[in-house]
């Protein structure tokens, strides 16, 4: 089976690196692909002005409003005019067989719901940034470290340059517009395999992310949304049951942030999440009546190593080890209980 795929880039003010980028996207040797779509997000810089000059084949869709890459995201998608929507943002290279790697995956498996290829750093081609992840049942992401020729199976991928099949992310309610700098690719990914349509990563399709440093303010956000992912997404009855680990692993971010100076951030990010519990529990409810996998099935205990602490020598790597081993040890029995 051969589908057809579209391609939406999510920009703001990206005219910086969008050259390259549809350059790339322009070489591709997937014959499949019908259209690029830039998702705008209402730039003030040069961007759409380059687009059209540069690129008189891409079509822009604009947004009347910057709210963070969710809308144009969901932008894509609605625009989007065949089976497959390939969304992706600004700052992301392709390899030629990016696109054809990944549309071999969705093409030979219909119950697939994204997949996504190995992601490396622009200005180190030999670092693997991110290929596929999978989820910690206390609230953290664990970065898939299996490369194979084969099509790996993850519980989520990055929306950096994933490939959708579109009439799945539409039934599965697209990306949520409510999450930004955060949690906002994992949660929708998560939610498709949630719902019976299970993600994929292919390390053979490689692309390459010209990466710039997030500001800190952002890291409210950060922790806003991971108490929102686990309420929004884990059953009622896991939440009681894995809570222990949860608020044994939100003490260890506590402790991460009264050393780095952010305890602010982390008080206004718990109180913003606590105060968006309604909305959360209306999405919860509509979820629930969706979702078809067990959490036992879809979480996990594998280390936790977002800052690296666990590869080194020291006090943070003996904290880091025994924090995991600590987590791993709740999840043998707590897994035979939840649903």
């Amino acid at each position: 089976m051969h589908r057809d795929v579209t391609i939406s880039i999510t920009n703001y003010n990206g005219a910086a690196t969008l050259t390259p980028v549809i350059q790339a996207l322009l070489k591709q040797d997937y014959q499949g692909i019908k259209e690029i779509i830039l998702a705008d997000n209402a730039s003030t810089d040069d961007s759409i002005a380059l687009a059209k000059r540069e690129f008189p084949s891409v079509r822009i869709a604009s947004n009347p409003d910057n709210r963070g890459p969710n809308p144009a995201r969901n932008l894509g998608i609605q625009e989007a005019k065949t089976d497959l929507v390939l969304v992706m943002d600004n700052d992301i290279i392709f390899e030629p067989n990016y696109v054809s790697l990944l549309a071999s995956v969705l093409n030979d498996n219909p119950e697939v719901g994204a997949v996504s290829g190995q992601i490396r750093l622009y200005g180190e081609p030999d670092v693997v940034q991110y290929t596929g992840a999978n989820i910690h049942y206390a609230g953290a992401v664990v970065n898939n470290k299996i490369y194979s020729k084969l099509p790996v199976k993850v519980a989520c991928v990055s929306a950096g340059a994933v490939l959708l099949d579109r009439q799945k992310a539409l039934t599965a309610g697209r990306y949520d517009e409510d999450l930004v700098f955060g949690w906002e690719d994992g949660d929708f990914t998560f939610r498709l395999t949630m719902l019976g349509y299970p993600c994929y990563v292919m390390s053979t399709a490689i692309c390459y992310h010209m990466k710039q440093k997030r500001e800190s303010r952002w890291f409210r956000y950060q922790v806003r949304n991971r108490w929102w992912f686990v309420i929004k997404n884990y059953d009622t009855w896991t939440l009681i049951i894995l809570l222990p680990g949860i608020l044994f692993y939100q003490l260890m971010i506590f402790g991460y942030c009264a050393m780095k100076g952010k305890m602010l951030d982390y008080i206004v990010g718990t109180a913003q999440a606590m105060a968006g519990l309604s909305a959360i529990a209306r999405k919860k409810a509509k979820l629930r009546l969706l979702k078809k996998c067990r959490d036992s099935e879809i979480l996990t205990a594998e280390p936790i190593d977002s800052s690296g602490e666990q590869t080194q020598k020291g006090i943070g790597g003996a904290i880091s080890r025994i924090s995991n081993f600590i987590l791993y040890l709740y999840w043998l029995p707590a897994r035979c209980i939840i649903r």
